[in-house]
C-alpha cells in the first residue's frame, strides 16, 4: 500500500513541502491515522489471488511448453561424437528447453494474473472508500 501511494503521489522534488506522503513509515502512519489501521491491508486479497493465479498458470503451462518444445527439436545424435560430448549436448538442449519453457510459462502467467494486479493497485491507491 505504502509503495503504491508513494508512486502515484503527485509532486516534484522541488515541491516536497506539499507532499502528503513521505517515506514508507510516514506513509503507513498517515494512512493508519486518516483511514484506519485496517486500510494498510487494502488490496491484500486481490494480491493473494494474483499470486495464486500466477503460480497456478506457471505450474500448469510449464510442462506443456517443455513437451511441445522437446517434440519439435531435432533428435539427430552425432555418432562421431564421444559419449561425453553427446551428454554435454543433451545438457545444453535440456537447459535451453527449460529456459524457453519457463519464459513462455512466465509470460502466460503474467498475462493471466495481470488483471488482479490492476485491481490490487486500484484498491491500494484509492482512499475514498475506506472507513476509519
Amino acid at each position: 500500500l505504502a509503495k503504491i501511494r508513494l508512486q502515484i503521489q503527485q509532486g516534484r522534488l522541488s515541491a516536497q513541502a506539499n507532499l502528503k506522503y513521505r517515506g514508507m513509515i510516514g506513509t503507513m502512519q498517515t494512512v493508519a491515522r486518516e483511514e484506519g489501521f485496517l486500510a494498510l491491508w487494502k488490496g491484500n486479497i486481490p494480491a493473494q489471488f494474483m499470486v495464486m493465479t500466477f503460480v497456478a498458470l506457471k505450474f500448469s503451462t510449464f510442462n506443456s511448453f517443455r513437451n511441445l518444445i522437446e517434440r519439435n527439436l531435432p533428435d539427430t545424435p552425432d555418432r562421431a561424437k564421444t559419449d561425453k560430448q553427446r551428454e554435454h549436448d543433451m545438457h545444453v538442449q535440456r537447459t535451453f528447453t527449460n529456459l524457453l519453457a519457463g519464459g513462455l510459462a512466465g509470460a502466460v502467467a503474467t498475462s493471466g494474473s495481470y488483471p488482479m494486479d490492476v485491481l490490487r493497485t486500484r484498491m491500494a491507491a484509492n482512499s475514498q472508500y475506506v472507513k476509519s
